[in-house]
Protein backbone atom coordinates (compact mmCIF):
# COMPACT_ATOMS: atom_id res chain seq x y z
CA UNK A 1 0.00 0.00 0.00
CA UNK A 2 1.58 3.13 -1.14
CA UNK A 3 1.10 6.56 0.66
CA UNK A 4 -1.71 7.57 -1.24
CA UNK A 5 -3.65 4.36 0.23
CA UNK A 6 -2.45 5.30 3.03
CA UNK A 7 -4.00 8.89 3.28
CA UNK A 8 -7.41 6.83 1.73
CA UNK A 9 -7.73 4.74 4.71
CA UNK A 10 -7.12 7.38 7.28
CA UNK A 11 -9.12 10.15 5.62
CA UNK A 12 -12.07 7.35 5.56
CA UNK A 13 -11.46 6.78 9.09
CA UNK A 14 -11.23 10.45 9.92
CA UNK A 15 -14.81 11.10 8.44
CA UNK A 16 -16.54 7.90 10.11
CA UNK A 17 -15.55 9.04 13.39
CA UNK A 18 -16.40 12.38 12.46
CA UNK A 19 -19.91 11.02 11.21
CA UNK A 20 -19.99 9.36 14.81
CA UNK A 21 -19.13 12.09 16.95
CA UNK A 22 -21.78 14.27 15.13
CA UNK A 23 -24.45 11.93 15.36
CA UNK A 24 -23.84 10.92 19.09
CA UNK A 25 -23.94 14.80 19.07
CA UNK A 26 -27.39 15.46 17.55
CA UNK A 27 -28.51 12.67 19.79
CA UNK A 28 -27.43 14.27 22.90
CA UNK A 29 -28.99 17.86 22.00
CA UNK A 30 -32.60 15.64 21.19
CA UNK A 31 -32.45 14.09 24.66
CA UNK A 32 -31.54 16.95 26.39
CA UNK A 33 -33.99 18.75 24.23
CA UNK A 34 -36.68 16.69 25.34
CA UNK A 35 -36.31 16.34 28.89
CA UNK A 36 -36.66 19.77 29.03
CA UNK A 37 -39.89 20.01 27.01
CA UNK A 38 -40.97 17.56 29.35
CA UNK A 39 -39.57 19.42 32.23
CA UNK A 40 -41.49 22.42 31.13
CA UNK A 41 -44.46 20.29 30.83
CA UNK A 42 -44.63 19.13 34.67
CA UNK A 43 -43.38 22.44 35.45
CA UNK A 44 -46.84 23.98 33.93
CA UNK A 45 -48.79 21.34 35.16
CA UNK A 46 -47.98 21.66 38.57
CA UNK A 47 -48.85 25.32 38.91
CA UNK A 48 -45.02 26.20 39.84
CA UNK A 49 -44.69 28.32 37.15
CA UNK A 50 -47.59 30.58 37.79
CA UNK A 51 -46.02 31.07 41.37
CA UNK A 52 -42.20 31.93 40.59
CA UNK A 53 -43.58 34.23 38.27
CA UNK A 54 -45.71 36.14 40.94
CA UNK A 55 -43.37 36.13 43.22
CA UNK A 56 -40.62 37.44 40.67
CA UNK A 57 -43.39 40.15 39.74
CA UNK A 58 -43.27 41.32 43.40
CA UNK A 59 -39.63 41.94 43.44
CA UNK A 60 -37.86 44.91 43.27
CA UNK A 61 -34.98 44.97 40.33
CA UNK A 62 -32.29 44.85 43.44
CA UNK A 63 -34.47 42.33 45.11
CA UNK A 64 -34.18 39.80 41.94
CA UNK A 65 -30.94 40.81 41.33
CA UNK A 66 -29.44 39.19 45.15
CA UNK A 67 -32.11 36.39 44.57
CA UNK A 68 -29.96 35.47 41.48
CA UNK A 69 -26.75 35.51 42.67
CA UNK A 70 -27.63 33.86 45.53
CA UNK A 71 -27.40 36.10 47.70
Amino acid sequence: MGWLGLLKVFLSLASTLANYLREKKLLDAGAKAEIGRQVVEITRRSGIADQVRAEIAGMTDDALDSELRGE
